[in-house]
């Protein structure tokens, strides 16, 4: 029997299409037929899939599916060609800035083409998260991350594009400020910066000198370096730079950041000042002040700067050198005293002010006192019990007399001076001031004071008397001392002066001063009353002074003292209250000063009065108003022009003595018959010659004399023979005025023979 067997029957099921990439499953639907399936064979496009035997099979690609179902009775059946489509991928890559700065964005775009079909959706990631929301084909990233898209066409295909990385860049950040700095001037200094941003970073430091109302970009140069890095140096920084503001503008890749700002302070230098001089001195003395003026930072000196030195009232200045050493002069004319030095610095515009306080004492300056008073006094009255002696002194600076050893006079004034009995240590004197002899010369003056001693009773009293310049108290700028011995003595002679005649005063000192060369009128007579209680008498002197005529008066006599020591050259010192007045209109006379101090010494060397001497001084306390002849520290006395001195004092000059009969010529040549001597040329005003003669053999002295009395020179001392004889003498040493000459020998009894000439010294 022939049996028919059934053919398998068989339907392919599955997706028509798939995407690009993937597969899908088709289905063989069969039946066996008759009998059981016994094999699946699969083909594209006619061809077998080797292999694929199964009833599903996975298509990976394109194409016509068919499958060949056959039974166990190997009856075949081969389905329906079934289509298969493999859909396109879409495409799609991220473009955008792959960094931003912080605070801003980016913009992703999904560059993405469909594949098959068009696209239906884009899925915006961030580091595989879903972004929600983000369904564009673009996307505003506002953070960092890796970014991703998926895109999915119409046919449900999807492609996810490469992850896209966003970095985003930090902004510009300082996080340390520039901090206030405050130095002294010239020191180093510097202010710095802390930022953190996104490279590139530079940096820029800015100044201000207008107190931050303006800022200006700095470059390396002068004081600064570092001006393009966080770190902004200051070298040597100046004064003129104090109050300057500084910042730092700091630019990164995404911001600029201005820091705070940070004040500079710059304060003046330091110093110290350091006195290097004397701590005492002499009043009037000059004294050298030193000091060194230093940076007290460093110790470094500093030169060219102004050091002031002050003592009590008194300052001056000095230029430091470059050893920082200022060096000044000062003269001490301040009172006596304990004092400071005060060196100051008072700063400029780099150093600070300094000073430095010392000790300083102002010691007493040395004066040179002479008496200048009486040596002896012989008052001829019986029943007087005291006497009125002036006394007086000379106080000059040690410039007035050493002028080579102190050349830096003071003001004598500001002595004090006062006379002491040195026999019992009690002041005779209370401190006196001394007045000046000329209103020119600061460093001479006088003193006087009128003393009243007793008179003893017999014989004579010596005193002691010491003339002391001090005064401890601050009114005392001198010290020195002289002392001299007074002898008083009591007379009962009959005792007078008298005389008149004319000096020509060449050397006339005082406020009232004669003109040099003018010659003084004078006329006196002196003695005491009958009773030799009183003294009686007058004197007038008249002289001329500046075109005008004075007149000094005696109107109080006070006191007379003759001294006959030498019985042929007789002294006396007669002092009285006296008015000095201008008489150059006579009717009308004008008082200048009454009842001053007038003293006059003389010396009587016998007839006819061509040698005799006088001196006449006028007092106002401690203030010279008139001297005849001032030398040195006193009056001394001049040789008259013409006239006559009288003293008498019951002493006579022998008549044995050939010296009584000199006879002077028109030229001063004496003569002593059988002695004479001659002096030519006279005036002279160099060598002077002496000629003199001698009648045997005899000892000789030939001298010259100043008008003090003081020799200058001994011309002959020794036994000379009989006749001719000449002696020379030089006086261009000698100041211009009149001097005296004396010869000395004895006559055979051996009794003094003194033979005296004038010699006027010419120029």
């Amino acid at each position: 029997m022939i049996t028919v067997n059934a053919l398998p029957t068989t339907t392919i099921s599955g997706n028509t299409s798939f995407c690009a990439g993937g597969n899908t499953i088709l289905n063989s639907n069969a039946t066996a037929g008759s009998g059981t399936i016994s094999s699946y064979q699969w083909e594209i496009g006619g061809s077998d899939i080797l292999g694929a035997t199964n009833p599903t099979y996975t298509a990976t690609d394109a194409g016509n599916y068919s499958v060949i179902v056959t039974n166990s009775n190997s009856c075949s059946t081969i389905s329906t060609a079934f289509a298969v489509t493999v859909n396109a991928l879409p495409t799609t890559s991220i473009s955008g800035n792959a960094s931003f700065c912080a605070g801003g964005n980016t913009v992703l775009n999904s560059n993405a083409t469909a594949g098959s079909g068009t696209i239906s959706s884009y899925q915006w990631k961030i580091g595989g998260s879903d972004i929600l929301g983000a369904t564009n084909p673009t996307y505003i990233a506002t953070d960092a991350g890796n970014y991703s898209v998926i895109v999915t066409n119409s046919n449900g295909c999807s492609t996810t594009a490469t992850a896209f990385a966003v970095t985003v860049n930090a902004l510009t950040n300082i996080s340390g400020n520039p901090i206030n700095q405050i130095i002294y001037a010239l020191n180093n200094t510097m202010f710095s910066v802390t930022a953190a941003g996104t490279s590139p970073i530079t940096y820029k430091w800015q100044e201000s000198t207008d107190g931050g109302a303006t800022f200006n970009n700095l470059s390396d140069a002068g004081v600064y370096s570092g001006t393009a890095t966080y770190t902004l140096n200051l070298a040597v920084v100046p004064i003129s730079m104090n109050g300057y503001k500084f910042r730092c503008v700091v630019t990164g890749l995404c911001s600029i950041a201005t820091s705070n700002t940070a004040t500079l302070t710059v304060s003046k230098r330091p110093t110290i000042i350091t006195y290097t001089g004397d701590n005492s001195e002499q009043y009037s003395d000059q004294q050298k002040l030193t000091a060194v003026l230093k940076d007290q930072l460093n110790s470094a000196v500093l030169s060219s700067k102004t050091i002031s030195f002050t003592i009590g009232t008194q300052s001056a200045t000095g230029i430091t050198n470059t050893s920082g050493m200022a060096a000044t002069i000062l003269m001490m004319y301040q009172n006596v005293g304990s004092y400071n030095v005060v060196s100051s610095f008072a700063g400029d515009a780099t150093y600070d002010v300094s000073s430095a306080t010392n000790p300083f004492s102002i010691t007493k300056e040395n004066a040179i006192t002479d008496y200048t008073g009486p040596e002896f006094i012989s008052v001829p009255c019986a029943t007087c019990a005291t006497t009125s002696i002036l006394l007086s002194a000379s106080v000059r600076d040690t410039t007035a007399v050493y002028p080579a050893n102190d050349i830096y006079p003071g003001d004598i004034r500001k002595a004090r001076v006062k006379f002491i009995n040195l026999n019992t240590g009690a002041d005779i004197s209370g401190w006196l001031t001394p007045g000046l002899v000329s209103s020119a010369d600061t460093t001479s003056g006088i003193v006087s004071f009128n003393w009243t001693v007793a008179l003893p009773t017999t014989s004579y009293d010596v005193y002691s008397i010491g003339v002391l310049v001090d005064n401890n108290g601050s009114a005392g700028n001198y010290v020195g001392r002289s002392e001299t011995v007074l002898s008083v003595s009591r007379s009962s002679l009959t005792e007078f002066i008298t005389g008149g005649g004319n000096i020509i005063p060449a050397s006339s000192a005082g406020s009232y001063a004669s003109d040099a060369g003018s010659k003084l009128h004078f006329g006196f007579n002196v003695k005491y009353n009958k009773s030799s209680t009183n003294l009686q008498g007058n004197m007038n002197v008249i002289y001329r002074r500046g075109g005008r005529v004075y007149q000094i008066k005696a109107t109080s006599l006070s006191g007379l003292s003759i001294t006959s020591t030498n019985p042929c050259s007789k002294k006396a010192i007669f002092t009285s209250k006296a008015n000095l007045t201008d008489i150059t209109n006579p009717a009308l006379p004008v008082s200048i000063y009454g009842g001053i101090t007038l003293q006059v010494t003389m010396t009587d060397n016998g007839d006819p009065g061509n040698t005799d001497m006088i001196g006449i001084t006028l007092l106002n306390g401690n203030s010279l108003v008139y001297s005849s002849n001032w030398v040195s520290t006193n009056t001394t006395e001049l040789v008259l022009n013409g006239g006559n001195l009288v003293i008498r004092n019951g002493v006579n000059c022998s008549t044995s003595l050939m010296a009584r009969n000199a006879v002077v010529n028109n030229e001063g040549d004496v003569t002593a018959s059988p002695i004479s001597i001659r002096a030519y040329p006279n005036p002279s005003r160099g060598i002077t010659t002496f000629n003199y003669s001698l009648p045997k053999e005899m000892h000789v002295n030939l001298s010259v004399y100043n008008s003090l009395g003081e020799m200058q020179v001994q011309l002959v001392e020794g036994i000379m023979p009989a006749g001719s004889h000449q002696a020379r003498f030089n006086g261009s040493s000698l100041a211009a005025g009149i001097y005296l000459y004396a010869l000395r020998t004895t006559d055979a009894s051996g009794n003094p023979i003194v033979i005296n000439g004038k010699l006027v010294i010419a120029r």
